[in-house]
């Protein structure tokens, strides 16, 4: 293995425990919502390298979102995963949305990606 190979791989059995473990917390509260945007936030790390992961990111931060309508960063974290699947014009009305309940970074995403 080369050791970027090396890297990636050990990185994806350091995702895999932290994703057993938000599991665990959700299972005892699936009312959780920072576990669901934690662990969405590890699937869009993933996706980045399989876009397999991109529907378990999207799923987690639709639910967090649902739970706490009024936290920006699921906002945030959400239009990253919709950018990555190619949809442009949704991920920029998730940045509006984060900007609009205060989001320190969204600002950034919508001066380089929306028009």
């Amino acid at each position: 293995l080369s050791r970027n190979e090396g890297m990636v791989r050990n990185s994806f059995i350091y995702y895999g425990d932290a994703i057993r473990d938000y599991d665990s917390v959700l299972v005892h509260n699936p009312n959780h919502m920072l576990a669901y945007g934690n662990r969405g936030m590890i699937y869009g790390t993933l996706a980045s390298y399989d876009k397999k992961y991109l529907k378990n990111a999207a799923s987690d931060f639709e639910k967090a979102i649902a739970i706490d309508p009024e936290y920006a960063d699921n906002y945030y974290n959400k239009a990253w995963v919709d950018l990555m699947k190619g949809d442009t014009a949704t991920a920029c009305e998730l940045w509006h949305k984060a900007d609009e309940l205060g989001s320190v970074v969204a600002g950034q995403a919508i001066a380089k990606h929306c028009r």
